[in-house]
């Protein structure tokens, strides 16, 4: 399950030289953050006054998971906070000036939205491939619903499917915080230099950590030491060399 803290502070403003000002003069502000289990701002969370005397008003917060809210009445509150991809999260609280209060509350599946490194490293017994071949690393951005996104990788040269497709696409797929990785229709092909190549088919996932994940997952390490490339696909002038296995390893890693 994923944390969302929502840090919920109400302070009565003060001068300049520390005495406290009336409140009819500068009413109390609430301002306060959502962020992730991981240090991670929530970007674009919506943050709801749903009671009291300020019920409806709505501030979103900004790329340091920052929101606030100006001019509010000295009276008690509820506040929601709400992301796709998470849980709701209330607290009611009764202000009293010159308190602090800093909440916490439960939100959905872990998820995996973001900017990523991607590496593929091939079973320990593929003894036959290249070493250069047998760890590679890409780039991906996640992002769309909860259960289902892609990401076309970057970070490399890929050969391509038709003149505007390029076999470099990595598919993810969410289910109860479980997460997978489909690359296997199409799958990853590299165009390592000018004349070879490497493909990586295959699938794997599990539960995805707070910046670093590792799985295995099953599929086929596929490199060819003298390869055409054209504009839908390539050709192989020489024996390939395939391994094929379930305990390749993918590695994510936040950046």
């Amino acid at each position: 399950m994923r944390r969302i803290f929502i840090g919920v502070v109400v302070a009565m403003l003060t001068a300049c030289g520390g005495n406290p000002l009336s409140s009819s003069s500068i009413p109390p502000r609430i301002a306060g953050t959502v962020f992730d289990t991981a240090g991670h701002a929530l970007v674009q969370a919506r943050v709801e006054m749903v009671e009291g005397p300020h019920a409806g008003a709505v501030a979103m917060t900004n790329a340091n998971g920052y929101f606030s809210f100006d001019n509010v009445s000295d009276s008690a509150f509820t506040v929601r906070a709400s992301k796709e991809g998470y849980l709701d999260q209330s607290f009611t609280v009764s202000k009293a000036g010159g308190v602090a209060f800093l909440l916490d509350g439960v939100s959905g599946p872990f998820h995996v939205y973001g900017n990523y490194e991607v590496t593929f490293e091939a079973d320990s017994d593929c003894t036959d491939l290249p070493p250069a071949v047998r760890s590679r690393t890409y780039r991906a951005v996640f992002a769309g619903s909860l259960t289902a996104s892609g990401s076309p990788l970057s970070g490399a040269t890929f050969v391509q499917e038709s003149p505007l497709v390029s076999f470099n696409g990595l598919g993810i797929v969410v289910v109860n915080g479980a997460t997978q990785l489909l690359f296997d229709d199409p799958g990853i092909w590299e165009l390592m230099t000018p004349d070879t190549s490497l493909e990586i088919w295959g699938d794997g996932g599990g539960t995805v950590g707070a910046d670093t994940s590792q799985w295995s997952w099953s599929g086929s390490v596929v490199y060819c030491p003298s390869a055409v490339a054209g504009p839908t696909g390539a050709s192989c002038r020489a024996p390939e060399v395939t391994c094929q296995s379930a305990k390749h390893q993918v590695t994510l890693r936040r950046r």
